[in-house]
């Protein structure tokens, strides 16, 4: 849209009393209007410069009809300014201004609160089928840390983004990868507050993750490898061996391992299927069975094919079975160490972060696992890792128990 001009009007003698070349007014030119040149003048600049401002609006708002009445689109964009300018005066933004806003606006579900919030996610969490471990973490260990600053009478659209990033960084033990998970649930839960209608602003989105640098992966050495499964061989633990071997060289998670029943392992194929019904995401996977994997489960194998159709793994209290081998073996075993130690030596050796992705279960991108684990081990401790075998003594003394 061509926008109207202001030039000066000089005295060309005109004007008697006036010197020649002198300003004596302005013109504002339009240009043609209804086929002929429309030129107005004014005695001053500021009249001159209002008049075209108001011209130039004119001609723009042709181009939003649809948002009414020129009169209606002056009166909004005096507001605008005038909002403009008493936000600027208290360091504020539009956007902040209209976010503030939709937080603290009473929806017309009304206000919930932090206890009425949690206790409906838990019970819609509970009625999709998430997994126990899942529930009782947000039950046990989430929500009580979120109520030591925010008590379960606390209005949940009253909560800041400050306020959730000064209780979240507080916790100097916390490393970054507690720090991340624990934001993630609580996005979660605010999420599904908004999808209910009570807000539309979720403060946890405005506060920034930690970077993870690598220093909280904690992974275990070939050597402490050797000694769990070595231990379990020696006490014919063959449940625990074969969920040790799983989760240590195929990348399977522990909670999903000791799911899994021994009809789930195709020793034809040599792969183990991870079903739906077992991925903690939800979605089925098959991963190959690497050389050395494949001779300690041959080991520990059920000896007859009617105790291998429908029989879990390992069963009863798993966790207690697993933590009573680390402390037979005498291995110092932090949280994940084992599914640590597998992302990092197949990545160290393969160079494939988008493979060792796949066989873990890892949503996500691939780029970003790979500098997780890049520099935690070399290649060579890589090979020797998927190197670790049991030897022909114990391939002798424990015969081959398959049936």
């Amino acid at each position: 849209m061509k926008k109207v001009n202001v030039y000066p009007k000089i005295n060309h003698g005109e004007y008697p009393n006036r010197p020649d070349g002198e300003i004596v007014g302005y013109i504002v030119d339009e240009g043609r209007v209804d086929g002929k040149r429309k030129r107005t003048f004014f005695p001053t600049l500021p009249e001159a410069d209002t008049y075209s401002s108001l011209v130039n609006v004119q001609r723009e708002s042709k181009q939003y009809e649809a948002l009414g009445d020129l009169r209606e689109i002056m009166g909004i964009r005096y507001e605008v300014l005038s909002c403009y300018h008493k936000l600027l005066s208290v360091g504020s933004t539009f956007t902040q201004a209209v976010d503030f806003y939709l937080q603290h606006a009473k929806s017309s579900k009304g206000n919930i609160t932090v206890g009425e919030a949690t206790t409906a996610f838990l019970k819609a969490k509970t009625n999709k089928g998430c997994s126990k471990r899942y529930l009782d973490s947000l039950r046990d260990v989430h929500y009580p840390r979120f109520y030591s600053d925010f008590p379960t009478n606390r209005v949940m659209n009253e909560i800041t983004h400050e306020q959730i990033y000064t209780h979240v960084y507080k916790h100097t033990n916390w490393n970054p990868t507690t720090k991340i998970n624990y934001l993630r649930n609580l996005n979660a839960l605010f999420n599904w507050c908004i999808s209910q209608g009570y807000f539309t602003i979720n403060p946890v989105e405005r506060v920034e993750r930690p970077q993870k640098d690598g220093t909280d992966i904690k992974i275990l050495k070939v050597g402490a490898v050797k000694k769990l499964l070595n231990t379990a061989l020696k006490y014919e633990m063959y449940d625990r061996l074969a969920i040790n071997v799983l989760v240590l060289f195929c990348g399977i998670r522990i909670e999903e391992a000791c799911k899994l029943m021994w009809s789930d392992i195709d020793y034809n194929t040599w792969t183990v299927t991870v079903s739906s019904r077992i991925a903690k995401l939800r979605q089925r996977r098959i991963n190959n069975l690497p050389d050395n994997a494949k001779l300690w489960l041959r080991m520990g194998r059920p000896p007859r094919s009617a105790d291998r159709k429908k029989t879990l793994i390992i069963g009863g209290d798993f966790e207690s079975k697993l933590t009573w081998l680390r402390k037979k073996a005498k291995v110092e075993y932090p949280k994940n160490a084992a599914r640590h130690s597998f992302a990092s030596y197949h990545t160290a050796l393969h160079g494939n972060a988008a493979q060792t992705s796949i066989m873990m279960g890892h949503i996500g991108d691939a780029n970003t696992l790979y500098n997780h684990y890049r520099n935690a081990v070399s290649h060579k401790d890589a090979v020797r890792y998927f190197e670790i075998k049991p030897t022909p003594k114990q391939m002798k003394n424990h015969q081959t128990r398959v049936g």
